[in-house]
């Protein structure tokens, strides 16, 4: 429905006055009866959930036991591919056994709700595996039916991060002689950058 403003103006000798009525469905229009005059104001409607779409920024490789550098998530839209915000998506892992984490706790499935840009993200740990780690996100309209798009499968490469290091953890014998088997065998650690 539109609001429509009349104004009524009245001069006198002395003094003018403008007087502006507004009233809901007033002849002028509204968005039911085409609404023309200057001062009509449509009132937009609610955006309603309608898809679920990947962030074109989401990580797409990661090292495994350790948390993706950002997080990750989705994109709630209406039809018109307009954000949409205040939508529950949930997410779970899927493979790879990895955690969602909040605050203090990690658990292998989290809810977030869509923000102001139609965001929805979470913090994901990958688990220990090496390969395809995968994370399930589904989220559903307003009469409880599935968005387009849900649930919606994000997939990360778990890969072994390349040594950058190496680290004694023990010391080799200090009388090493030639040729001898060193009394005391050094301990070595490979370390990645981090």
């Amino acid at each position: 429905m539109g609001y429509c403003a009349r104004n009524f103006l009245r001069y006198g000798r002395a003094f003018s006055a403008l007087l502006v009525l507004v009233v809901p469905g007033l002849a002028c229009g509204g968005e039911d009866l085409e609404c023309t005059g200057p001062f009509c104001v449509i009132i937009p409607k609610v955006p309603q959930p309608s898809n679920l779409l990947p962030i074109d920024g989401n990580p797409r490789e990661g090292a495994p036991r350790r948390a993706l550098p950002d997080s990750i998530g989705v994109l709630v839209t209406d039809s018109e591919n307009r954000p949409v915000s205040g939508v529950m998506v949930n997410f779970t892992v899927n493979s790879g056994g990895g955690r969602l984490l909040s605050g203090t706790s990690a658990t292998s499935d989290i809810s977030a709700t869509s923000d102001i840009n139609g965001f929805a993200r979470v913090a994901w740990e990958l688990g220990p595996a090496v390969g395809t780690q995968e994370l399930e996100a589904v989220a559903m309209d307003t009469s409880d039916a599935h968005l387009n798009g849900s649930p919606l499968v994000l997939s990360v490469n778990a890969q072994q991060p390349a040594p950058a290091k190496l680290l004694f953890r023990r010391a080799p014998s200090p009388a090493a002689q030639s040729g001898a088997r060193l009394e005391i065998q050094p301990g070595l650690d490979v370390l990645d950058a981090e």
